[in-house]
């Protein structure tokens, strides 16, 4: 096979791989952000069961102290209600502490999407870099099959 033919077919070759290339960095990134959606939901059903057991929990701290002051006789006094309104404040810093964990890993989330998105278009680049280098590189080779032609 003549050199200008060889040169033509790694021409060719490098173009359809760099295509290939791209398609599938296209596709890796598409992968990549819908894995990034799937997370996000189960860190949203993890928050959601946390938010429950927190709940859950100031439920029942709270039924414990209003039991403990009537077997105490102080049901209704200022001890009491205080005890109450401590839980319940708990109770709201700690739903507060997740949602605020939740819109913190959901922005991460989006970022980690971003980089991945633009990671694919820097090696799309790259690889049209690479294949314009290469005809550079050949142009001589090029220009001489393409006068004979």
């Amino acid at each position: 096979m003549p050199p200008v033919a060889i040169a033509a077919a790694a021409f060719a070759v490098s173009a359809g791989a760099t295509i290939y290339s791209t398609q599938q960095q296209k596709k890796a990134s598409k992968a990549t952000q819908q894995s990034a959606v799937l997370d996000r939901q189960r860190m949203n059903l993890q928050a959601a069961r946390e938010k429950r057991d927190a709940i859950k929990a100031a439920r029942l701290a709270g039924s414990q102290a209003q039991q403990t002051a009537e077997n105490q006789g102080a049901a209704y006094s200022s001890s009491a209600a205080g005890g109450q309104g401590s839980i319940q404040s708990q109770l709201a810093s700690n739903l507060s502490f997740l949602d605020r964990d939740m819109v913190l890993a959901d922005a991460a989330s989006v970022q980690i999407g971003y980089a991945n998105k633009f990671t694919s278009k820097a090696r799309t680049g790259e690889a049209v870099s690479s294949l314009a280098d290469k005809v550079f590189n050949n142009s001589d080779t090029l220009s001489k099959v393409w006068k004979g032609a």
